[in-house]
């Protein structure tokens, strides 16, 4: 038998014959596929007049919400494909930890464990310190409750209780502060490779507590208290002696001092004012911020140093403080009723 010049063969009539298999096989599928679901719509239709039926009658437990869906017979058959791929895959898993128990784990498998709990102890250190962070600034939070409107302004610092007359404003001692807690809130915050135990043990020792509250009080003299030198000058003889004792103290690496306690300070000190002096944070702005950096740096280093060192040194140990500032730059100011002052 010939068609077109070309001879048909055995081959030809057997793939001819398959084809027809394959079309009929697809057909019934589609058939049995087309019933079902014919079925299945004569079943929810039936179930759906007898819901409505029942929902006539009052003494009955039944009702049209209680009936079933229509059920997709591609979905359930695509969820019965995915859960027997589940099962293959815990299979997969147990097998290959079986094989690990027996021989022990691959190169590839190790490494990737090893970064894995890396990965995950990092988050967890991660967040235990922000939760720590977050109970220290509820303590520092709580305290400000009896002094809530205390301004830099109603205050007025002696170099003793009796300079002033004794007055409670003007005594160094009506301004309770909790020094620990708010270096302990400045180490959680700080960001720095190596040596954290021995810098946070340096940090909260007695002597750089001391040290910490007459750099705070020569900050708020130097910023906020016109005609003051006496008490900067008494100031800063305390910390000239303190200073003498704690580097005397030192025994071992001098970094912890000349690099990143000046910072350290610097950093507490701005929290101190948010805390200590609730009602001027309209005052502590950025470039206030930037000033106190400045200006502790140079008193503890005893250096001339520009700005841009400082800020850079400031953002390597406190990065989440200038991007509150960078935020605090471009808010815009917020006027009654929401209106953005523009002026």
């Amino acid at each position: 038998m010939a068609q077109r010049g070309n001879t048909w063969t055995e081959d030809d009539e057997h793939e001819v014959k398959q084809s027809l298999h394959q079309k009929e096989a697809i057909t019934a599928q589609m058939i049995g596929i087309i019933s079902a679901r014919l079925n299945s719509l004569q079943t929810t239709a039936n179930n759906r007049k007898h819901g409505l039926e029942c929902d006539l009658r009052v003494n009955s437990d039944y009702c049209s919400k209680m009936v079933p869906p229509l059920v997709d017979m591609l979905e359930s058959r695509g969820a019965a494909a995915a859960k027997s791929r589940a099962i293959s895959s815990t299979t997969l898993a147990s097998n290959q930890a079986m094989l690990e128990r027996l021989f022990g784990p691959d190169e590839k498998t190790k490494t990737h464990t090893q970064v894995h709990k890396k990965k995950k102890l990092e988050v967890h250190k991660g967040d235990n310190k922000r939760n720590a962070r977050g109970q220290i600034e509820k303590q520092l939070q709580a305290s400000i409750e009896g002094h809530i409107t205390r301004t830099v302004e109603s205050f007025v610092y002696g170099v003793n209780d009796g300079d002033f007359g004794g007055g409670a404003t003007s005594s160094r001692g009506s301004v309770y502060m909790n020094t620990n807690l708010l270096l302990v809130h400045t180490f959680e915050r700080i960001h720095i490779n190596h040596g954290r135990r021995n810098f946070k043990r340096f940090l909260l020792s007695e002597l750089s507590g001391a040290l910490f509250e007459e750099v705070f009080w020569l900050v708020f003299c130097h910023f906020y208290q016109k005609e003051s030198l006496a008490q900067q000058k008494a100031l800063a003889d305390e910390i000239s002696a303190k200073y003498i004792k704690m580097v005397a103290a030192l025994r071992g690496t001098m970094d912890y001092l000349f690099r990143i306690y000046p910072y350290a300070i610097a950093s507490g000190i701005c929290s101190g004012f948010y805390y200590l002096f609730p009602g001027s944070r309209h005052l502590y702005t950025p470039e206030f911020k930037n000033d106190v950096y400045l200006f502790v740096c140079q008193l503890l280093l005893g250096l001339k140093m520009t700005p841009a060192s400082v800020q850079s040194m400031r953002r390597q140990y406190f990065p989440e403080e200038v991007v509150d500032d960078f935020g605090a730059r471009i808010k815009p100011e917020v006027g009654p009723l929401g209106m953005v002052d523009l002026a």
